[in-house]
């Protein structure tokens, strides 16, 4: 597994999966990496179709987020909590 070229960015949230049993950590550092990837390749091919792609991938994470904190304020959460949770 650790061939992969994000293995060092997920080392520590696959951890966190192995010791929980919840794969969030996970999803939200691959979610950061994926916003990081849509937007370096948009930025270096700009006349192509990978700027609107970028643009989708923020859109439906920033949806996400909002997703995240209604339902996290409706559960009671705590504001550390739902920081934790967030794709930012």
């Amino acid at each position: 597994m650790n061939k992969l070229t994000y293995y060092e960015q997920i080392k520590d949230a696959l951890e966190v999966a192995r010791t929980t049993g919840s794969l969030s950590e996970v999803e939200i550092v691959l979610n950061k990496r994926l916003a990081r990837q849509a937007e370096k390749l948009s930025r270096a091919y700009v006349s192509s179709v990978l700027p609107i792609v970028d643009y989708i991938v923020r859109k439906k994470i920033e949806v996400d987020n909002i997703r995240i904190i209604a339902r996290c304020k409706q559960s009671g959460l705590s504001p550390e909590m739902i920081k934790k949770l967030l794709v930012i």
